[in-house]
């Protein structure tokens, strides 16, 4: 895809274009670029940019559509599978992918958070359905994509996201084989059924695929061992996928660190956060849902499309210090 910095100066350029049938042309090469910024994840306030050249003759024309009103038509917008979006980084990956222009179908476990997230998001309501799903359950996998392709037709991207978010387990020796399955079935397992029945959709599109890990793949605390193999198996399922699905499919990974998910919680709760976790963070603050979402949408733009089989760290560079008790 074209630089956006030099797409600008050129509807710039073109905006001195003084003939009608050249302003004409030229507002329709504008437009058509601008579209193809908007579905690939560029912010809607940089296409608007985009086209203020031509602001008087697109409202005219009735092609220029305001945040409010999405450029494109609807059936047109791509469609996003989001697993554990009813709340946390899920809700915050599914309400930022609908912004930017997406049609979403959230899959979650609990129906109740579920419908409480169509609540939040109920401006997006044309874009948006809710699945109940337990991702460990290869049927009920089944059913959350064919209910996505029955509403949207066509599916553009999966995002892995759905876990049990409570990393300890307890002592090893005390962990049940029960609970060992627990976390892996639906950490890593519901990875691998949610891929295997969304590929076949994903790959008519040329769509991509986002799976949500964490630092814990790479670090660990005392009583983890459950949740931290699960995360690893992501990473690892990551680079698997990448290069069998390829190049028809890109595959990559987001491993979180410590992120803020308070606003995101149902029913929402106040962040409980004190001056000392973030300056312990290189950036100088504790991780946003937003900062997940946005790297998300990066991952799924054309702009990534050089990205596969790669696992992103986004702590704000906790992971990178060296930290021993004194």
């Amino acid at each position: 895809m074209r630089d956006i910095s030099s797409t600008i100066g050129n509807s710039v350029v073109l905006s001195n274009v003084t003939s009608w049938r050249g302003l004409g042309i030229n507002f329709y090469l504008s437009w058509y670029q601008a579209q193809k910024l908007f579905l690939s994840g560029t912010p809607t306030s940089t296409v608007q940019t985009f086209l203020q050249p031509f602001d008087w003759l697109s409202k005219l024309s009735g092609v220029y559509r305001s945040e409010n009103k999405p450029m494109v038509q609807l059936e047109q917008r791509p469609v996003a599978l989001v697993t554990g979006g009813a709340q946390g980084i899920g809700l915050g990956i599914a309400e930022h992918l609908l912004t930017i222009g997406w049609r979403v179908a959230i899959a979650d476990l609990n129906e109740a958070t579920g419908h409480a997230a169509q609540e939040k998001l109920a401006k997006f309501q044309d874009a948006l359905i809710f699945v109940r799903c337990d991702v460990s359950q290869e049927s009920e996998v089944a059913h959350y994509v064919q209910a996505a392709m029955e509403q949207f037709g066509q599916v553009h991207s999966l995002i892995n996201n759905a876990g049990i978010a409570n990393p300890y387990s307890g002592p090893v020796e005390e962990l049940s084989l029960a609970d060992w399955n627990r976390w892996i079935g639906t950490n890593l397992t519901g990875c691998f059924l949610m891929a295997k029945h969304a590929v076949p959709h994903l790959r008519p599109t040329r769509g991509a695929i986002v799976n949500i890990s964490s630092v814990r793949a790479f670090q660990s605390e005392p009583h983890s061992e459950a949740y931290g193999a699960s995360k690893g198996g992501v990473v690892g399922l990551t680079h698997a996928l990448a290069v069998s699905l390829g190049p028809a499919i890109r595959v990559n990974c987001i491993s979180p660190g410590w992120i803020d998910t308070s606003a995101y919680k149902h029913p929402p709760q106040q962040t409980n956060l004190n001056p000392i976790d973030h300056e312990q963070h290189p950036v100088g603050r504790v991780g946003k849902v937003q900062d997940i979402a946005e790297m998300v949408a990066f991952l799924l733009s054309d702009r990534a499309g050089f990205i596969t089989g790669q696992t992103f760290t986004v702590d704000g560079g906790m992971s990178r210090r060296m930290i021993y008790e004194e």
